[in-house]
């Protein structure tokens, strides 16, 4: 895409915007979890669509999007490439762009991230914040989801 022109990109953000109008109150819902802004949401919303009923749980909706961490062990040694399998790759790359975007934050999201990342690296508190906490919400048909990734000390009043 080096030699797409600015007005080529233009067209098709105006193609996005006008495929994404009739999802207005979920790019909404999905904007108020940190790390995820209008753009991610865009890709969320294609990706996974709307019906909800093929994902029992958030856990087979992360494991569906390749972002669930994937552990092989035999006789206590590590098996395997350590990547997470099959799945869609696009919608992974989001949630592990938002689970950084999040770790920068000062939200609860942020210091699980930044803990997760001191002892065990970035790649992997990237995966532990995206599929842990990101999953539930990310489901778009569930109502409001409750604001657990704030602190709890900036929204209790002293």
């Amino acid at each position: 895409m080096p030699h797409e022109s600015p007005a080529d990109i233009a067209v098709l953000d105006a193609a996005i915007a006008q495929q994404i109008t009739p999802f207005a109150d979920t790019v909404e819902r999905l904007d108020e979890i940190p790390g995820i802004g209008p753009i991610a949401a865009q890709v969320i919303i294609p990706e996974i669509g709307l019906d909800m009923s093929r994902f029992p749980t958030a856990k087979h909706l992360a494991s569906w999007a390749r972002f669930a961490p994937g552990v092989k062990k035999s006789a206590g040694k590590k098996k395997g490439r350590g990547a997470t399998g099959p799945g869609n790759s696009y919608l992974a790359r989001v949630l592990g762009e938002a689970a950084v975007t999040a770790g920068h934050t000062d939200t609860f999201l942020g210091e699980r991230y930044r803990r997760i990342a001191r002892r065990r690296g970035n790649k992997k508190a990237a995966v532990a914040v995206g599929f842990r906490r990101r999953g539930p919400c990310v489901r778009p048909h569930r109502p409001r989801c409750r604001p657990w990734w704030r602190r709890p000390s900036a929204t209790r009043r002293r």
